[in-house]
């Protein structure tokens, strides 16, 4: 089981900061483009708050894998 906690800790990570560099690419940020527009927003907008919502649920996922671990070394009282 700790493993597997492991395992999806590490995966929380690695999305967190793959969304984190993702924000800053060509993808979200395109060179001087403002189109298209979707329900009046640039795509630049949309896609910075599909990139928020996506590091909330990793933040969520992880806390909900961590929830018994204590902040002083992860051990149960």
């Amino acid at each position: 089981m700790k493993n597997r906690s492991t395992l999806f800790w590490r995966l929380c990570w690695i999305g967190a900061a793959l969304l984190c560099v993702l924000t800053f690419t060509p993808v979200v940020i395109p060179s001087g483009h403002f189109t298209p527009f979707v329900a009046g927003m640039p795509r630049t907008i949309w896609t910075g708050i599909l990139v928020y919502i996506g590091l909330v649920l990793l933040t969520l996922a992880a806390n909900i894998v961590y929830k018994e671990r204590d902040i002083d070394g992860g051990a149960d009282k």
